[in-house]
């Protein structure tokens, strides 16, 4: 064999190789793109997209005109929660810039004292009642007697929008979801991705409000996909313990499972409690991961206290409520409200300070025109 001969055996075999390695690669990464293959590519996709800034109105584009001097009572499942009381404000917000009566109380999360606020509004003589992550089920009760005075209610953030029956049975007009699953999906790739694929998660889940334990589960089904990530500790507590106990049971679950490098909770408000329980005990083990965007946790993400959380526009909930408020008195069918959410990580936070994410587009100018003209238009200011 001459030497040109050679050169050719060895460049043929060379192409081989290449075709073969493109032919096997390919496949492999469309699924997997973790620093050793260990999470789904797509989780890449979801973090870099949520990231991204919202550039086109995702709410409903017609509607029946406002109904005007009705009263709207707005009951948050809790003063304390702070995402529950900016969504009670956006209502608030909402029904001066429209002329609407706007009443409140604060149950304070407690079942009996949420009931006796239902029955409060109905002695009022409310024209709607807006209820923001209160369990339809927990106040069944007084829902019946605002069913037999024909006072239409509205659900917030109460995690059962695809339980149709059992809004339907409650005098629950619609449920303003969050799309709550897909946030924690969505915080769920991003430990993944964060992690590159081999987190160690403790877990503090809520799950007598329904919307955050559908968060809960979306993580859950993610970080599944993550075959070096594991869940090292699954801890429930009760909404009242976010001022109260939820620091010292954080810390005891930590110093059980020493192995715990991620903080997985499904509200800000509780974060916040996670956060003053690292700074008192002088720990960095667990990063923290939260879901709602409240200005104080951004503020945490800033300084590095907190690791990341999704920002939601609550003040928007509230008037994506207020516009189902209206389309309830007016006999019309429930919008799809499509409310936008941003990972809000230290690359990004800065933008959000003393503000939180407030949905990139005036939804306010949206939703005047809309419940003026019965239709938006392009015209309007993203």
């Amino acid at each position: 064999m001459n030497k040109r001969q050679l050169v050719y055996i060895l460049g043929l075999i060379g192409v081989m190789v290449l075709l073969g390695a493109g032919c096997g690669g390919d496949e492999d990464s469309s699924s997997d793109n973790g620093s050793d293959g260990s999470y789904p590519a797509e989780f890449n996709e979801m973090v870099d997209n949520a990231m991204a800034p919202v550039s086109e109105w995702p709410g409903p584009t017609s509607s029946p005109k406002l109904k005007p001097n009705q009263l709207v009572f707005s009951i948050p499942c809790s003063k304390v929660a702070e995402g529950c009381e900016f969504i009670n404000q956006g209502v608030k917000d909402a029904a001066e810039a429209v002329g609407w009566d706007y009443k409140t109380v604060d149950p304070e999360g407690s079942p009996e004292k949420s009931n006796a606020a239902i029955r409060q509004a109905v002695q009022a003589n409310a024209d709607v009642i807006v209820m923001v992550a209160i369990d339809p089920k927990v106040v069944s009760d007084a829902l019946g007697d605002a069913q037999d005075a024909g006072i239409p209610v509205v659900l917030v953030a109460g995690g059962r929008e695809g339980e149709p029956e059992l809004l339907a049975n409650n005098g629950v007009f619609t449920d303003v979801t969050f799309r709550s699953y897909e946030l924690g999906e969505l915080l769920g790739a991003f430990i993944a991705v964060n992690s590159d694929g081999e987190a160690k998660v403790a877990m503090f889940n809520t799950p007598e409000w329904p919307t955050i334990d559908q968060r809960f589960e979306g993580t859950k089904a993610s970080l599944s996909e993550c075959p070096g990530c594991e869940v090292v500790a699954e801890t429930d507590f009760a909404q009242t313990e976010i001022g109260t106990t939820l620091g010292s049971k954080y810390q005891s679950v930590l110093q059980a499972n020493p192995d715990a490098d991620y903080a997985w909770v499904g509200l800000d408000a509780a974060a916040s409690v996670l956060v003053a329980a690292n700074q008192q005990a002088g720990s960095d083990q667990a990063q923290i991961t939260s879901i709602d965007g409240n200005k104080q946790n951004i503020d945490y993400v800033m300084d590095g206290s907190q690791l990341v959380t999704i920002g939601s526009p609550l003040n928007w909930t509230g008037w994506a409520a207020l516009d189902e408020a209206n389309r309830a008195v007016n006999g019309a069918e429930p919008a799809t409200d499509n409310i936008p959410y941003r990972l809000i990580t230290k690359e990004n936070a800065e933008q959000f300070v003393g503000t939180g994410f407030e949905g990139d587009i005036d939804y306010q100018a949206k939703y005047l025109q809309l419940w003026k003209t019965g239709k938006t238009s392009k015209s309007v200011d993203k």
